[in-house]
């Protein structure tokens, strides 16, 4: 067996792994930026035109595409969990950096979640579809393990002196395998 290939193919799909959960956070973070910034914008528009806010509402019930959308919206806000957010940012070594921008990301959740909830008419997050709701949030707690262990995987990895270890490598693979776990526990891709 090659060591060193074994270690290049470690390396390219730690590597792509890496870029693929970059890119899922970006455009899930993008995503809900938007769909908060169309609310609010619809939302400014309607009450600077003296317009009743039930519109909103009535699009939500009417349009099956707003009616996806924000169904869809729902269930990422409900499947986020700003605690285990909130641990992931105790893994940046800038605390004030971590804490602005965790801070920004709360702000905008619940932002969305309220203008979602406002639109949709709901007290809580997916009650439109009680039995996803249930789903996920009994689903939630198991997964929360696999997030515990993906950040001390990466505590650890960040504290080795040298990154291309065999120990940094152990590492890498049940990182890879949390990152596989979280996303089929969710019900997203990894």
């Amino acid at each position: 067996m090659d060591v060193n290939k074994t270690m290049q193919t470690i390396v390219d799909v730690a590597i792509l792994v890496g870029f693929k959960v970059v890119g899922a956070i970006v455009f899930y973070l993008v995503g809900r930026w938007l769909i908060s910034f169309a609310i609010r914008l619809v939302s400014s528009a309607l009450e600077r035109q003296k317009v009743d806010p039930t519109l909103l509402r009535a699009m939500h019930a009417g349009w099956p595409f707003i009616r996806a959308l924000l169904d869809n919206a729902e269930m990422s806000l409900l499947k986020a969990d700003l605690g285990i957010a909130a641990l992931y940012s105790g893994l940046v070594s800038d605390r004030h950096l971590a804490a602005g921008v965790f801070a920004s990301v709360e702000a905008e959740y619940m932002r969305t979640r309220d203008a979602i909830l406002e639109v949709t008419g709901h007290r809580e997050l997916l009650d439109g579809d009680p039995v996803i709701q249930r789903s996920i949030h009994l689903r939630n707690p198991y997964v929360d393990p696999l997030n515990y262990l993906q950040i001390e995987m990466l505590r650890r990895l960040r504290a080795l002196p040298d990154l291309e270890s065999p120990e940094a490598d152990a590492l890498r693979e049940v990182i890879v395998l949390t990152i596989n776990g979280i996303a089929a526990g969710l019900r997203n891709t990894g």
